[in-house]
C-alpha cells in the first residue's frame, strides 16, 4: 500500500512571543521544511508545495537506513557548519552533509498518528530516531524564554509555535 498524500503544517508569523501551558516551542532551523516518506527501504523528500527534491540524494539514503519501515516524518533539511550553526546558504549550494530535522511523526507501518496528542508522537518519534535524522527538541509553555536566544544573530530569531491539547494535527499559533 503506497502511503497517503500529507501536507506540513503551515507556519505562523507571529511579531511577539508569548507564554502559555497548553502550547510547545520549537527553534527553527534555518532550513528546507520537508516530509521525509520513507517506504521500501527508500526515502523521498517532499516540499511544502509537493515537490520532489532530488538534490539530496545522500540524504535521503541516509534516512532510509536509519528508520526502518513505513514513516512520513515532518522536520527541516540543515547543513550544520563546524560550529553546529545551521548555514542557510551553504545548504542552498548543497554542500555536505545534510541532516534532517524532524518535529513529528505522521505516519508509522501503517498507522496513521495525526489523531494522537502531539506530544505523543514526539515521544515515538524520539524513539525511531538516529543521524542523519535528529529529534527536534521543544519547549513547553515558555515561548518567551525561547525567543531571548533566537535574537541573536545565529539563530535568526526564527521560532514555531504549537497547540498541544486535543487530538489531531497540531494547530500553528494564530
Amino acid at each position: 500500500m503506497p502511503l497517503p498524500r500529507f501536507e506540513p503544517m503551515p507556519l505562523a508569523r507571529l511579531a511577539e512571543p508569548f507564554d502559555h501551558e497548553d502550547w510547545i516551542f520549537e527553534l527553527k532551523y534555518d532550513g528546507f521544511r520537508a516530509l521525509a516518506h520513507i517506504e521500501n527501504g527508500q526515502c523521498r523528500l517532499i516540499s511544502r508545495n509537493r515537490n520532489a527534491f532530488k538534490s539530496f540524494p545522500g540524504l535521503c539514503a541516509g534516512i532510509a537506513n536509519a528508520i526502518r519501515g513505513e514513516a512520513i516524518l515532518d522536520g527541516e533539511i540543515v547543513y550544520l557548519g563546524r560550529d553546529g550553526v545551521p548555514r542557510f546558504y551553504d545548504l542552498m549550494r548543497r554542500r555536505g552533509p545534510q541532516c534532517f530535522y524532524a518535529f513529528d511523526l505522521l505516519w508509522l507501518d501503517g498507522e496513521d498518528l495525526r489523531e494522537r496528542p502531539l506530544l505523543e508522537r514526539k515521544r515515538v518519534l524520539r524513539r525511531i530516531v538516529k543521524p542523519p535524522v535528529f529529534f527536534a527538541d521543544h519547549v513547553r509553555a515558555e515561548g518567551t524564554a525561547l525567543s531571548k536566544p533566537c535574537a541573536s544573530a545565529i539563530w535568526k530569531a526564527s521560532w514555531r509555535s504549537w497547540r498541544t491539547g486535543g487530538t489531531g494535527r497540531p494547530r500553528p499559533v494564530g
